[in-house]
């Protein structure tokens, strides 16, 4: 008994000794009781994640369960975060992340320390490019020479029914897949396309032009409506935009404020019609300009102070 003593003694100082000096290799031996640790890590490294809730995702503009609704991701698609990511703590108690695609928004991953709903994507997504909406074969572009203002989106092929968000001019829209334009609902001369990118909801299609290095899908690309000049009846009612006045053309508003849902554009030179019995509208904003209702190209309000009779 007494000559084993030593021995277990001596052991334990040995092994504690090279503890201390940094010979036996503490970290890896852990690493390697925990297997898959690298995989994971590697996986966070990408800015590739998959939705994994049921009822999918909503993308929203900001951060905020109150920001205006850009659109969804449906569940087990692919979403790419931004560069450099951070979680941002919302006002719901949630953790928020920014994402690129398939559209640019931020998506909630969850309440904070629950288990997220984003998951890592397979090893072939994690490495890949993240799809660009210019390349889509879907992808049009806001036509930023007709209008200058940019679009507005609504929630069906009518301006007088909800206003989903507004497009800037030159931004991208996707088509949703197999659309066809449709008709105005309210018989004016326009007609409607719905698209699923940035925000769900419909557009008018005579502003919309090919993005750039997109070729049109066959049966994928809606005609475009433009509007009909040689409709527009000659006499007291007609008004000409001054194009050395607004060398850009006018926006028509759905109500005589420069803060209302654009409808449509006039180019300068352009031609419109008065609606009867005609008044100067005061901006509602205090700026230094009047407002007339017009009945075509299409119904709306204009800026009067840029209009000339018809020759």
């Amino acid at each position: 008994m007494f000559t084993k003593k030593p021995w277990r003694y001596s052991t334990t100082l040995v092994t504690l000794g090279a503890i201390v000096l940094g010979v036996v290799p503490v970290r890896a031996t852990i690493a390697s009781r925990t297997p898959g640790r690298s995989a994971i890590a590697q996986a966070e490294t990408s800015l590739c994640r998959r939705v994994n809730v049921r009822e999918g995702l909503i993308v929203r503009q900001r951060p905020d369960p109150n920001s205006p609704r850009i659109g969804s991701v449906e569940y087990n698609s692919a979403v790419y975060l931004v560069e450099g990511y951070r979680g941002i703590p919302g006002p719901d108690n949630r953790v928020w992340l920014e994402i690129v695609a398939p559209y640019p928004g931020y998506v909630s991953n969850g309440e904070v320390n629950g288990e997220g709903n984003l998951g890592p994507c397979s090893p072939g997504e994690a490495t890949a490019t993240p799809p660009q909406l210019s390349t889509s074969p879907l992808c049009r572009k806001v036509n930023g020479e007709v209008a200058p203002q940019g679009i507005a989106v609504y929630s069906d092929a009518s301006r007088f029914s909800t206003p989903r968000g507004n497009l800037p001019p030159n931004g991208l829209v996707l088509l949703r897949a197999n659309s066809s334009a449709i008709p105005d609902k309210n018989g004016e001369s326009r007609s409607w396309v719905e698209i699923t990118s940035p925000v769900e909801g419909f557009i008018s299609t005579e502003n919309l032009i090919l993005c750039s290095g997109s070729p049109p899908a066959t049966g994928q690309t809606p005609p475009v409506a433009r509007p009909q000049t040689s409709s527009v009846p000659r006499g007291p009612l007609c008004r000409q935009v001054e194009p050395r006045v607004a060398p850009q053309g006018l926006a028509i508003r759905a109500r005589p404020s420069e803060f209302s849902e654009y409808v449509g554009g006039v180019e300068p030179g352009g031609r419109m019609t008065l609606v009867e019995n005609y008044r100067l509208i005061p901006d509602p904003n205090g700026n230094s300009r009047n407002w007339v209702e017009i009945l075509a190209p299409y119904r709306g309000f204009v800026s009067a102070d840029n209009l000339i009779m018809c020759p």
